[in-house]
C-alpha cells in the first residue's frame, strides 16, 4: 500500500497496515453487520490488539 493511504488509515482508525495484517492472529470475533440493508455481506471484527480496544 502506498505511504499516503497508509497514513490516512493511521489517521483514521488509528492502525497501520503494517499492524493491520498482525491482528487477525489475536484473539478475535467476527460479527455478520445486518443493521442496515447493504447490497453486499458485511461483516465487523472486534480484537483486543496491544492492549487496545479497536
Amino acid at each position: 500500500m502506498g505511504r499516503r493511504k497508509n497514513r490516512i488509515n493511521l489517521e483514521k482508525h488509528r492502525l497501520s497496515f503494517e499492524d493491520a495484517e498482525l491482528v487477525f492472529s489475536d484473539p478475535c470475533v467476527t460479527f455478520e453487520d445486518d443493521h442496515f440493508g447493504y447490497d453486499e455481506d458485511s461483516f465487523f471484527t472486534l480484537v483486543f490488539y496491544k492492549a487496545v480496544s479497536y
